[in-house]
């Protein structure tokens, strides 16, 4: 690593490329999902980090973390109890309807994804500090596009 070089990489840009790197685990999602569909077998991902991902946006029903993970109902549960067990996440019945069942981050979970972001800032400014201020222009905005078309994907 180059000491000048790290300072080209300002907080902003770290945190463009940190939270547009973090769309790649829904591609690979949603190609997982698709390859299964096709008979294939892709690499496992760690469910218990996705499902956090999910509930740290807000709330979910299982149902909804069922279809973003890709993952049948018990399944589901299972992983829902590991991080209940964690005290990650918990479970909360929708006022509006009872048998709704939501998960929910706590703020342990919270401070587990944190803390996965902020190794995950790491390790972005140490692998990119050999790039120039116009090739880091050039990665934020190319992810950002592929974030974007990753959004019209999930929205099919």
């Amino acid at each position: 690593m180059q000491g000048g070089e790290v300072d080209r990489m300002d907080e902003a840009q770290v945190e463009r490329i940190a939270k547009n790197l973090g769309s790649f685990i829904r591609i690979f999602q949603i190609m997982r999902n698709r390859s299964e569909t096709a008979g294939l077998r892709p690499p496992p991902l760690d469910p218990q980090y996705v499902m956090l991902a999910f509930l740290n946006d807000g709330p979910l029903p299982m149902s909804e973390l069922s279809r973003k993970l890709g993952c049948s109902k018990p399944n589901i549960t299972a992983l829902a109890d590991r991080l209940i067990d964690e005290g990650l996440a918990r479970r909360q019945h929708d006022r509006a309807d009872r048998r709704i069942i939501r998960m929910e981050i706590t703020g342990s979970g919270r401070a587990v994804i944190e803390g996965r972001k902020k190794a995950a800032r790491t390790a972005i400014r140490a692998n990119l500090s050999g790039l120039d201020r116009d090739e880091l222009d050039t990665l934020c905005e190319s992810l950002e596009r592929i974030n974007r078309i990753i959004a019209k994907l999930d929205s099919d």
